[in-house]
């Protein structure tokens, strides 16, 4: 779990200020979420340099490189303690999965025996989060969470502690091109946010149904949303419409399994199962009343309980 690092300038006390942005990353250093609002602050010899870097820093000094990142884990790692040198600290956020952050400050071999050290030292922990509303564009808000997207990723946001849940990318983000990858129809009530998460490409597809809490950020559901076609890797979807209750029942419209000729055939589902079925569903129709789903097929509408 590796993260990316922001700006280096310089700064009285004759000392570089580098500071390195969390986000965590799979053992492979695949990202599989966006980047944390907690910061790790270094203090370097004002002498050398430190290029602009993507996963990692680099600060420069005549033949002697050292590189400078942070690693974002759910749990202690000895072996890396062992292996690196390293300052490990602890995310003031309770609610993360990933709270132990290890700071790696790894010198070549041209560097002067404890070169790392001092700027192990001197390096803390920024834990402050900027409020909900600071950053990103509104997606939906109530008085208790906002859904914004910042980058290719939309995310929700606990007004009261600040805690982000990354919810996956926005449907405008073009991370998984030539295939796609999004989520979509998100619906907010109270603390609750559910969406579609969407998938699909040129050896498969998926499409689920997902409710977070996103005060906690704990998975409530995650259902496929259709079948799964005969005999290939791909799912029944996209869901084309998707209601929320604040208990945390959903329904959804998703599409079906593709045939052909047209047209296309639709279900109105619930996590209980399929509850209506034909290629004269209205795909945006669906709507939440009460206790009451209702939709429009064959030119009326119909109603299932919720």
């Amino acid at each position: 779990m590796l993260l990316l690092v922001t700006g280096a300038c310089a700064a009285p006390a004759q000392a570089k200020q580098v500071t390195l942005r969390l986000g965590a990353y799979s053992g492979l250093r695949e990202r599989v979420s966006s980047f944390y609002e907690e910061r790790v602050r270094l203090t370097l010899p004002d002498r050398g340099w430190v290029p602009i870097g993507y996963e990692s820093r680099t600060w420069i000094d005549g033949r002697c490189h050292v590189d400078l990142f942070a690693q974002a884990r759910a749990a202690r790692d000895r072996g890396l303690e062992r292996t690196h040198h390293v300052r490990r600290f602890t995310l003031p956020d309770r609610l993360s999965d990933h709270r132990v952050v290890y700071l790696v400050v790894d010198p070549d071999k041209h560097c002067a025996p404890g070169t790392a050290q001092p700027i192990l030292r001197g390096a803390v922990l920024d834990g402050r989060r900027p409020a909900c509303g600071a950053i990103g564009q509104t997606v939906l808000g109530n008085e208790l969470v906002r859904v914004y997207d910042q980058g290719p990723w939309r995310k929700a946001c606990a007004r009261r502690s600040r805690h982000r849940t990354d919810l996956g990318f926005n449907p405008q983000s073009e991370v998984c091109y030539v295939d796609g990858c999004f989520i979509d129809h998100v619906q907010l009530v109270k603390g609750l946010v559910a969406y579609a998460d969407e998938s699909g490409g040129r050896e498969g597809s998926s499409s689920s149904v997902v409710v977070v809490d996103a005060l906690t950020g704990r998975t409530v559901l995650d259902q496929q949303a259709g079948r799964t076609c005969a005999d290939t890797d791909y799912q029944a979807g996209p869901v084309e419409s998707l209601v929320l209750r604040a208990d945390g029942a959903v329904a959804w419209i998703v599409q079906d399994c593709s045939v052909y000729p047209p047209p296309t055939p639709y279900e109105v589902r619930t996590p209980a199962g399929v509850v209506a079925a034909g290629t004269d569903i209205v795909p945006a129709s669906l709507q939440l009343a009460g206790d009451t789903i209702t939709w429009a097929q064959g030119g009326v509408m119909k109603s299932a309980p919720f």
